[in-house]
């Protein structure tokens, strides 16, 4: 085979490779976060209403200090009934860090708040795309707490 034959088969064989790793990329997205939404809940298991606080920022932020602004509120309306569940659904891009806090409305117009505060920051302990659920709860001894479920996998407390 002459030179000429050989550096064309290379060629071709060069071409041929770089077409075939662009046809190969084709339809695959693009590096970066999804868009999809966060969809919280949060869900009375108690046996009294609760005024669930809820809270969202677009940064990762790591104090509920730095959370609890009221530019960051979440109006997630009136207090839940017994077992009640409401869902929020969150762009992703605003749920960069979530905080919950509630109280325990009393039948003498009286509230407890909870014992326990719970921040969550997207990347650490949710992704876009999850459900988010906080669970308003009463311990053993009687004592309001809140806990944390992703996607059905407990995280907290």
């Amino acid at each position: 085979m002459t030179t000429h034959g050989w550096m064309k088969r290379i060629v071709f064989g060069l071409l041929g490779g770089i077409v075939l790793v662009g046809v190969m990329g084709q339809g695959c997205p693009p590096p970066g976060p999804s868009d999809a939404p966060v969809t919280i809940e949060l869900i009375n298991l108690t046996g009294n209403p609760v005024d669930p606080f809820l809270w969202a920022d677009p940064n990762l932020l790591f104090t509920p200090e730095e959370v609890a602004i009221p530019a960051n509120f979440v109006d997630v309306g009136p207090p839940l009934a017994v077992g009640e569940l409401v869902t929020v659904t969150l762009d992703c891009f605003d749920a960069g860090t979530l905080l919950a806090d509630g109280d325990l409305l009393l039948p003498d117009g009286g509230a407890i708040p909870s014992s326990n505060l719970i921040l969550l920051r997207e990347g650490e302990h949710f992704f876009c795309g999850d459900i988010v659920s906080f669970y308003y709860e009463i311990d053993g001894v009687g004592g309001f707490f809140i806990s944390a479920d992703v996607n059905d996998v407990n995280i907290a407390p």
